[in-house]
């Protein structure tokens, strides 16, 4: 081979002849290796990436069912003061009336 027509082979083909030499058969079985490995990943990060968004999504409705019930337990906790706070106007309302009753009888 002169020098001329090495100079025409790209690199990347002698590189790809070089490794065929050293490896062989071996270089191929670490492709395919390499290449179920990156399957492997890929899947795991897909299976990873829906579990994530299967649990943010039950985080946001959890929440939102958290929010509801708080707000519906302070809305109860706000009615039953002011049915304290009118049961206790009317006690102290009724107190007055009757010791204007008592006064009133002496």
């Amino acid at each position: 081979m002169s020098k001329n027509s090495e100079e025409q082979i790209p690199v990347d083909k002698k590189l790809d002849a070089i490794k065929e030499i050293i490896f062989g058969d071996n270089i191929k079985a670490y492709e395919s290796e390499f290449k179920q490995l990156k399957d492997h990943i890929n899947k795991l990060q897909e299976s990873n990436q829906k579990m994530w968004e299967e649990a943010n999504q039950k985080h946001e409705t959890d929440l939102q069912n958290l929010k509801n019930d708080v707000g519906a337990s302070i809305k109860d906790l706000m009615n039953a003061i002011d049915k304290l706070t009118e049961s206790t106007t009317a006690k102290a309302d009724l107190s007055a009336l009757l010791i204007e009753l008592a006064e009133k009888l002496k």
